[in-house]
């Protein structure tokens, strides 16, 4: 790539982190702005590479701001869930329809931020950039090498993408599975199990389904739980503000919490005797 290509894809990037802290900046005062420029920054760098790469192996230098804005509504689609914590910019009342309603206003703001300066950046040096094209278009000529070249970078692209989708997703309910590390009796099963992100945390639900009531102790001793009465602070629930169909809590008067405040991490068992079921939540804060 040329110093003019270079020059836009920086320029795109500092649009999308700087939209990114000011969208922080309406919802979050100073700690917005912060936040919101920080992991806007962080997420704009492959999301902002990708565009530029796809950009060029698809022969697109003339939609290079339609690329770039669409980057920067994707990085605001991706960061919000991160930035707007339900726990901290939400009250608990918040459902899932209010984060797409945020992500939806977060995505145009990067969107038009990223795609306005960047037209104007384009505009600035069009000059220049006409001149670069037509010395390029005069020396550039099809051949099956570059189209080999040309895909073998998508290829590694994607391989890159996969490899950072595996890297901040090891949380996944295949992969994070804590009822395998407990000794419960046989006849017991797992039922159902869910993931809830909440900024850079997460936490695991999980029902079970037991025969022996052998399986309530063993619960009970491994997260090291105490009774405690169901609106009490030491039972504590990040599902409850998005949960799945399955985990039906509300009428269960047997609970057990831990809080460990210093760790920050917490434990939650909801006995259902009647129905034979446990729901466990355990995770972090």
């Amino acid at each position: 790539m040329d110093r003019t290509t270079v020059t836009f894809w920086t320029v795109a990037w500092l649009a999308t982190t700087v939209a990114g802290g000011i969208f922080g900046l309406i919802f979050g005062c100073v700690l917005g702005l912060v936040i919101g420029s920080v992991i806007a920054g962080v997420y704009a760098i492959p999301i902002h590479a990708t565009a530029a790469i796809l950009t060029w192996v698809f022969w697109l230098p003339r939609f290079r701001v339609l690329t770039a804005a669409f980057a920067g509504g994707v990085t605001g689609i991706l960061t919000t869930r991160q930035v707007f914590d339900p726990m901290i910019f939400f009250d608990s009342g918040t459902s899932s329809m209010d984060l797409w309603v945020v992500a939806t206003l977060a995505a145009l703001c990067g969107s038009f931020g990223t795609g306005a300066v960047c037209y104007w950046h384009w505009k600035a040096t069009e000059r220049d950039s006409q001149i670069v094209g037509e010395l390029g278009d005069a020396h550039w000529q099809f051949s099956l090498r570059d189209l080999f070249i040309r895909f073998t970078v998508v290829a590694c692209v994607l391989t890159c993408w996969l490899w950072i989708l595996a890297l901040v997703r090891p949380d996944s309910p295949d992969a994070w599975e804590p009822w395998r590390e407990l000794d419960l009796p046989s006849g017991t099963i797992i039922e159902n199990h869910t993931i809830n992100r909440a900024g850079f945390d997460a936490s695991l639900g999980y029902s079970l389904r037991y025969e022996s009531e052998a399986a309530i102790e063993v619960v009970i001793a491994a997260y090291n739980l105490q009774s405690c009465d169901p609106d009490s602070n030491d039972l504590t629930s990040f599902i409850a503000l998005r949960p799945p169909p399955w985990w039906n809590v509300s009428h269960i008067a047997e609970t057990y919490g831990c809080t460990d405040r210093v760790r920050e991490t917490y434990s939650s068992l909801w006995v259902d005797r009647e129905a034979k079921l446990l729901y466990v939540e355990v995770g972090g804060w």
